[in-house]
């Protein structure tokens, strides 16, 4: 007895369901030692990734798949990026960074060079609070943890700085985050 065949809509279904399966296997590669980088991007319109390492001056890695490659000199006036976002609608990098005299910075990468603003001293040199980039909004938004005391989040659009704060949550040991921009 010969076997159906099945109809168009379930073979549709059946390969849409093998491509998405597909498409959510993650693929994992091993990249060069980068133990105590600090912030790290995915610049899609470039199809690089890039990862900074504090230090004085801090530095620049750049990965396009195959080859990790110091970006010389971009960071020198800097000691630590605390967060790196990419802005689709303009296509530029942006930065929060403390400079060599510790005073909090703003920077944007438009392809080519860096254009860097100081702003206001909102964090300490010496806080490590987790921040993220919100692209939608354009705003760093950096979650504050304190022991023994309320949480709170601040958002920082580079000029101006709204807090939330963030009842009962628990305190943190090492807390990170990311900006989702597919649901905002």
């Amino acid at each position: 007895m010969p076997m159906p065949m099945p109809g168009l809509p379930q073979s549709l279904a059946l390969v849409l369901l093998l491509a998405v399966s597909t498409a959510q296997t993650p693929t994992f590669r091993e990249l060069p030692n980068l133990a105590g980088a600090t912030a790290a991007v995915h610049d899609p319109s470039r199809a690089r990734t890039w990862f900074s390492m504090p230090g004085s001056p801090a530095r620049l890695f750049e990965w396009d798949g195959t080859t990790m490659r110091v970006r010389a000199g971009e960071l020198d006036s800097l000691s630590r990026v605390l967060a790196l976002g990419f802005e689709a609608a303009t296509g530029r990098i942006q930065a929060l960074a403390f400079d060599l005299q510790a005073r909090l910075v703003r920077g944007t990468h438009d392809g080519c060079r860096w254009n860097w603003q100081q702003t206001s001293q909102f964090l300490s040199p010496t806080s490590y609070d987790p921040v993220a980039y919100d692209s939608v909004r354009g705003r760093f938004v950096i979650y504050q943890f304190h022991l023994n005391s309320a949480s709170r989040v601040v958002e920082f659009d580079g000029t101006n700085l709204v807090t939330t704060v963030v009842p009962n949550l628990p305190w943190r040991n090492g807390p990170a985050f990311a900006f989702d921009p597919a649901g905002a």
